[in-house]
Parts: C-alpha cells; sequence; structure tokens
C-alpha cells in the first residue's frame, strides 16, 4: 500500500511524472511541495501497527484460532530441524517429541549468546 503511495507522487530522480497531485503540486515543474513520502511513511507505520494490534486482539480474545497459522508454525518447524542437524548431525528431525528437544536447545542456545554480550 505504501509502495503504491509512494509511486503515485512520482520521483523526479527516475524523470516518473505524478499520478496523484498531492497539496502544494506544481504542474508546471513536475514538483511534490507537500511531504507525501513522509505522509507515507507514517501511513505505513500506522498500518503495521494496526494490524498487529488487531492480530493481537483477535488471538487473546479467541476469535482468531491458532489452527489458522499451522502452516506458518510447520513452516519454522522444519527451519528449526534443519538448523539442528546442521549442528547435530544424529537428530533426524522426524517427530514430535525431537522436535521440542530442539527449539529448547535452541533457547538455551540464544540465552547463553545473549548472557555472553
Amino acid at each position: 500500500m505504501t509502495l503504491v503511495l509512494r509511486l503515485l507522487g512520482g520521483e523526479s530522480y527516475l524523470n516518473w511524472k505524478a499520478a496523484v497531485a498531492y497539496p502544494w503540486y506544481d504542474e508546471e515543474t513536475n514538483t511534490q511541495y507537500f511531504p507525501y513520502k513522509t505522509m507515507t511513511m507514517l501511513i505505513g507505520l500506522g498500518v503495521m501497527l494496526g494490524v498487529s494490534y488487531l492480530t493481537d486482539w483477535l488471538m487473546n480474545t479467541g476469535r482468531l484460532d491458532l489452527k489458522w497459522l499451522r502452516y506458518i508454525n510447520n513452516r519454522a518447524d522444519r527451519l528449526l530441524v534443519k538448523t539442528s542437524d546442521e549442528t547435530n548431525s544424529s537428530s533426524s528431525g522426524g517427530d514430535e517429541e525431537e522436535m521440542v528437544e530442539v527449539k529448547k536447545e535452541l533457547i538455551d542456545h540464544d540465552h547463553q549468546e545473549n548472557r555472553k554480550s
């Protein structure tokens, strides 16, 4: 969304004319005097915060069930198992108990790294 708003304002370095004339647009010089780049960035920030809070609220109130996120979780589990296989050649990554152990090992490793720094 923000990319579209940004590109519709035109870009002088690429010789793109503005498709949307924001306030204070000068047609003779094809110049946007309105800070549309800043406005676009603030809109993007607002959308990200709004979607994050909405998702958090939906999950905490039970309106969005975690089962809908199964694909994302399964993909993350595969990445964790792959990472574990690279560090520990004895891990097959086949069943749930091993994945839980891998997650615990990675969390412990992260905690140790955080303590060092």
